[in-house]
């Protein structure tokens, strides 16, 4: 990221050239000199806008061949793209030994190179006399996370300072890695001393904030500082008091601290043009928790049509349920449904919810594979399982017959539990001799899954079930179920 050049005058450039392919016009090398076009292929960058990043590299090699910061950012371009013949071609052009060409080396190696290795490159390369331009720092740095040197990055803190031009690019880069990790303390550390160099950097103030808030994961623990975030955002806010992310973040914050008619206060102006997902999510669940449902479920439904592929808001959905939402939800599948592994994803979040006690969430999201005919033998489990917790005993019953109508290979002892349970919770005794009986005739069952030691587990407890139901039937009168009763709400 190049931070050097004030934010309106990178958009401005970045958006004129943007303009300028959209018409077709702007041939003319004179238009973008060679200082303009790097600053629009990093501010590209930072948008992950690659065909305006791919575009300006065109125009840049064409008109510019021999510049070197066209040249390193085109090198940086096929080495994320894997082109590695041509990240090898680009090293050939460069001067040898030049600090991005060894940095290109790292990279292509940075699966197999020791860390040491890497250090003593890095040494030289601190080493060297001359400053480094912001693109070499930001690259080094990131090269220098990526193999395994962090610590050598927090060592070597001061020798960059005084390699760096431009501070700010340095402090903003190890912050990043920093937050990687989760190291609270040095991103604070850093963050703080760029508050204090670009004090009317909104940017800078909303990550301090965001950084406040993260729950500790790293090699320091904490908890959230909530207070220390608002205050650090009034300054984001007297800088710019319609900042979409300042905006966000401190209703966030104030929902955490159970103030939700503050954080719908915060976020009102932009009911009508929400800018991100994020904030409608937000925003709807601030109206949520104030009392505010009818409208917080109107505007869930609106905005999951206009973002059917965000995840945030199909949560919301599922949690607050508005008119027609298993319509959103559906949108919402058929918006992921392109990647192969849809259906594993999709199961692994409805097991998220299962395993956060959010049945009728997980129920919902087994019933749209279901549908889509993607139950395998896991999912279906957990499908059975949710249907027997939520009391939906006829339904699972239904499912089950429909499973032994088929002698689908889909079933397994838990699929059998769930379906023999429903009859005998519903104390159909007469029902439940029928489908014991022709559940009998499945055995011995022959599961798809590896024979483990659980699944040894397994067959012991589904024989003892068994024979514990079939006792239960012969006798006469009333079913007590719950004394067979293995299936419990998950902890």
């Amino acid at each position: 990221m190049s931070i050097e050049k004030p934010d309106n005058e990178r958009l401005a450039l970045y958006q004129r050239f943007k303009e300028s392919l959209a018409k077709g016009a702007g041939t003319d090398a004179d238009y973008f000199d060679a200082d303009d076009l790097v600053v629009i292929i990093d501010q590209a960058v930072d948008l992950n806008d690659e065909y305006v990043e791919i575009e300006a590299l065109m125009r840049g090699y064409r008109y510019f061949p021999d510049n070197d910061e066209l040249r390193s950012r085109k090198a940086f371009l096929f080495y994320e793209l894997n082109l590695d013949e041509g990240v090898d071609n680009m090293r050939l052009q460069m001067p040898e030994g030049s600090p991005i060409s060894q940095i290109l080396m790292l990279r292509r190696m940075e699966e197999t190179v020791e860390p040491q290795v890497v250090k003593q490159i890095l040494d030289s390369i601190a080493a060297a006399p001359g400053k480094l331009d912001d693109e070499t720092i930001i690259q080094l740095v990131d090269c220098a996370s990526a193999c395994g040197c962090y610590d050598w990055l927090q060592a070597n803190e001061g020798r960059l300072r005084k390699k760096t031009d431009y501070l700010p690019t340095l402090l903003y880069e190890l912050f990043i890695v920093a937050d990687m990790r989760h190291d609270r303390a040095y991103c604070i550390k850093l963050l703080e001393e760029l508050t204090e160099l670009e004090p009317f950097n909104v940017d800078f103030w909303n990550a301090l904030a965001q950084v406040l808030v993260n729950i500790g994961e790293g090699p320091e623990p904490n908890e959230p500082d909530f207070e220390g975030a608002l205050s650090t955002l009034e300054y984001a806010l007297a800088i710019d008091s319609k900042n979409p992310a300042a905006l966000t973040l401190k209703a966030s914050i104030l929902i955490e601290l159970d103030r939700p008619d503050e954080a719908v206060e915060a976020l009102a102006g932009f009911e009508k043009d929400m800018q991100s997902p994020s904030m409608a999510d937000i925003y709807i669940r601030a109206l949520y928790l104030a009392g505010r449902t009818d409208k917080a479920q109107k505007l869930a439904a609106d905005y999951s049509h206009q973002y059917p592929d965000s995840e945030e808001l199909f949560h919301l959905v599922l949690t607050i349920q508005p008119e027609g939402w298993e319509r959103l939800m559906a949108d919402h599948y058929q918006s992921l449904s392109a990647a192969p592994d849809a259906a594993e994803k999709w199961l692994a979040r409805a097991c998220d919810y299962y395993s956060r006690n959010e049945l009728n969430q997980a129920h919902a999201m087994l019933e749209m594979l279901r549908a889509e005919n993607e139950l395998d033998i896991k999912s279906m489990k957990y499908y059975i399982t949710c249907l027997y917790c939520l009391g939906l005993y006829n339904e699972c019953i239904e499912r089950y017959e429909e499973l032994l109508a088929q002698q689908s290979p889909l079933i397994s002892p838990t699929v059998i539990i769930g379906g023999i349970m429903s009859y005998l919770k519903l104390g159909d005794k007469h029902r439940a001799k029928d489908a014991f009986a022709r559940t009998k005739k499945l055995f011995p069952l022959h599961i798809s899954e590896l024979w483990t030691l659980s699944s040894a587990l397994e067959a012991f407890g589904m024989s003892q079930f068994m024979s514990a139901v079939d006792t239960m039937l012969s006798r006469r009168g009333h079913i007590e179920a719950d004394d067979l009763d293995i299936f419990h709400f998950p902890n």
